[in-house]
């Protein structure tokens, strides 16, 4: 059985591909027609009854943020554990 996709309809009446189910997240995941990804605020979606949501704003009012990497430093650490032999006899 095929699952039906999830439309969002903007205000200037562009269609776009929902990603993820907005009553899952505070946040859904919106494919642009151009190939672009950004989020919305699930709460700013407002469900039609059938497959598709409206957006009432514009899809260009949502900035895209690149993807931001962050490298962190890893530094390695090595111990070494080694007895130490100790006189056990009793002094006198």
């Amino acid at each position: 059985m095929k699952t039906a996709k999830l439309i969002v309809i903007d205000s200037d009446g562009v269609r776009a591909t929902l990603e993820s189910d907005p009553r899952s997240s505070t946040q859904a995941s919106v494919l642009l027609p151009e190939g672009r990804r950004i989020l919305i605020p699930s709460a700013a979606l407002h469900p039609q009854g059938d497959v598709s949501y409206l957006l009432g704003a514009r899809f260009r009012d949502f900035s895209v943020r690149p993807v931001q990497t962050l490298t962190v430093p890893a530094i390695e650490e090595t111990l070494e554990v080694r007895k130490r032999a100790r006189d056990r006899r009793a002094r006198q």
